[in-house]
């Protein structure tokens, strides 16, 4: 990126922020899990949605989990 260009951002980067938003709003809700929530956005693992949210959060489902339903 040249400095003082436009930011870039990579397809799969948004996609994966939009997946994240939509598992937090998924995740607020009673008895959501995690490993239904990260079928149902289409990650081919629970260890990969895993990454991918504290990628974009910087905490794991768990922990945010944790953080709303306390």
């Amino acid at each position: 990126r040249a400095r003082g260009g436009p930011v870039l951002v990579e397809a799969s980067d948004y996609l994966n922020r939009q997946r994240v938003f939509e598992a937090q709003r998924l995740l607020n809700r009673e008895g959501s899990q995690i490993k239904e929530i990260s079928h149902r956005l289409g990650f081919a693992s629970r260890q990969c949605f895993s990454t991918v949210f504290k990628r974009v959060t910087g905490v794991s489902p768990g922990t945010y989990l944790e953080s709303v339903r306390d």
